[in-house]
């Protein structure tokens, strides 16, 4: 997984991940089928660890104050600059690779129907579930775009704090 978010879901080589895992081409093909299947394992175990991680960080919490942690950490941190895995691939694979592409799709999905179902739990006054998740997601993309382009830290936190501000808003 480390590969692939380090050098692209579409464009890391077999070579890279034969020697990142550390077995020759025909064990990596013999354990995992193919470079596609390595893929799709590698996206399905990052959409499950973030699964779980939001579930975590929404868990009895409240639903603003736990957006703009989140927004913040993307903002400033971004899992150590490389931000998400899924939304590099979506904006690395265009329409190039449709079966990564789908499996980058399913993990957003995941992870939006987990938003869902943590707005429709928090208690808030979230008109619309669907679209508090899609403005998360959104928010994600431009708080790591922020932190990527260097701005200034402050900015990034200003930016990140009213982009929750507007999540939540509905």
């Amino acid at each position: 997984m480390q590969a692939l978010w380090h050098g692209g879901l579409g464009t890391t080589s077999v070579d890279a991940l034969q020697s990142a895992i550390g077995i020759g081409r025909s064990s990596l093909y013999n354990a995992f089928g193919s470079k596609a299947e390595l893929v799709r394992l590698a996206i399905d175990s990052y959409t499950q660890r973030t699964v779980a991680a939001l579930d975590a960080a929404f868990d009895d919490r409240d639903l603003q104050q736990t957006v703009e942690r989140l927004l913040l950490d993307a903002a400033t941190t971004n899992n150590d600059g490389q931000g998400c895995l899924l939304l590099n691939g979506l904006v690395e694979l265009h329409d190039n690779d449709a079966q990564t592409l789908d499996a980058v799709r399913d993990g957003l999905r995941d992870i939006a129907r987990l938003l869902v179902r943590k707005a429709e739990a928090s208690g808030a006054a979230v008109r619309d579930p669907a679209a508090f998740a899609a403005k998360f997601i959104a928010a994600i993309a431009g708080v790591r775009a922020v932190q990527r382009a260097a701005l200034p830290e402050a900015l990034a936190r200003q930016v990140a704090r009213e982009f929750a501000a507007l999540v939540v808003a509905g």
